[in-house]
């Protein structure tokens, strides 16, 4: 094999680098993108539910004292029979005779339109609006002032689920780069799940977070069977056929980390940052691929070339280098933008002209009343006094 040899090696690096170690989901998100609000648990107080109809549980002390009541887990319906919310009723001692606390769980905008493909970042408005729905079927009263402390935020969160949707054009181009990544993630030994079509990075077994990626498309069609005779969920189910879905679960340890652990903490602003950062955590799909190209030998410096050729052969570089000197290296590479890390790809990359962008609610969907409406901020007054 026989290569040029470089004129500006530096600049090739520089050049190498930017190719190789780019994470598009990032780069495509800009500033105003919309972040859709799904699965949330939360719990608010002061409630008093006179019955459920659903088995109860008391916990009691070994002298027969009552210590908590807690109901199962009742299902209210949804929008078109969709996204039922789960909640459940307890009372600790000190409640015994008074109001209790309520738990909530599901797809706050889902349950209330019908679908959660394109929802709301608008924490806030998405819980008590449920609440209120909630209220109307089960029955529960609260104080006037009670409610209005809901409103201004005061409620407790145990789980939010952030979700964007990237249109990459067709359902295969979303398949290929969800096995892309997964790869990477399982050559890095990383704690993580995958399957057919799903990738997540799940770091203590999810425990705190989880950054999932998935085909929107093939799990609405799962649910298309029942919903054959609603012309707006057809449409819905086959605009979502190229889009990949990349949603940010974050638990009960990490809301409070980020100080976000009641619903007045939350703004839209807030929800894309927080996206933002947790998407970050994916590694850049800078994985190698094929045979070493004649750019990519020019990049690499001499003394790192035969580490590189190694890796492109598929060593097992861990039962070549000991262990400190391996680490040595990946440090090297990763300077360079290559994850040597992750075992090299047969087939090469994905086109770098493959269109990726993130999507917004569609008006059809917002005018048929399957999606909340969009919200206008007021322009300051130009009016002189």
């Amino acid at each position: 094999m026989c290569f040029k040899r470089p004129t500006n090696r530096h600049q090739l690096t520089l050049i190498f680098k930017k190719a190789m170690n780019k994470n598009p989901l990032i780069e495509v998100l800009g500033d105003k993108f919309q972040v859709n609000i799904d699965t949330v648990e939360f719990s608010v107080s002061d409630v008093h539910v006179p019955s459920l109809g659903v088995t109860k549980m008391t916990t009691t002390s070994p002298d027969g004292e009552a210590l908590a009541m807690s109901t199962n887990r009742k299902p209210i319906a949804g929008a078109h029979q969709r996204h039922p919310l789960q909640v459940r009723y307890r009372q600790l001692r000190e409640h015994f005779g008074k109001n209790g606390v309520l738990f909530v769980e599901g797809s706050l905008f889902g349950f209330r339109y019908g679908q959660n493909v394109h929802t709301s970042a608008r924490l806030r408005s998405g819980c008590v609006a449920a609440l209120r729905r909630i209220r109307d079927q089960i029955g529960f009263t609260s104080t006037t002032e009670v409610w209005e402390r809901w409103k201004g935020g005061d409620i407790e969160l145990y789980r939010v689920d952030l979700a964007v949707n990237f249109d990459l054009g067709s359902e295969s181009a979303v398949r290929a780069l969800i096995k892309r990544l997964a790869h990477q993630l399982i050559g890095r030994n990383t704690n993580c799940h995958a399957y057919d079509g799903y990738v997540s990075l799940a770091p203590q077994r999810a425990r705190k977070y989880c950054v999932a990626g998935y085909a929107k498309g093939p799990q609405l069609r799962s649910k298309l069977n029942r919903s054959k005779s609603d012309v707006n969920f057809a449409r819905l189910v086959s605009e979502c056929q190229s889009l990949l879905r990349v949603e940010v679960r974050l638990r009960r340890p990490e809301l409070k980390k980020l100080g976000l652990s009641r619903a007045m903490d939350w703004t839209p602003e807030r929800a894309r940052d927080v996206f933002r950062q947790y998407v970050g955590k994916l590694p850049a799909l800078n994985v190698t691929s094929g045979p070493v190209s004649e750019d990519e030998f020019n990049a690499i410096p001499p003394k790192l070339r035969s580490v590189f050729f190694l890796h492109k052969l598929g060593a097992d570089l861990a039962s070549i280098f000991p262990a400190r000197t391996l680490a040595r290296y990946r440090a090297k590479f990763r300077i360079l933008g290559i994850d040597i890390a992750c075992p090299n790809l047969e087939s090469a990359p994905l086109n770098a002209s493959l269109s990726i962008h993130p999507v917004r609610t569609p008006k059809w969907l917002i005018d048929a009343g399957m999606a909340p409406p969009k919200v206008r901020r007021m322009a300051p007054s130009t009016t002189k006094a």
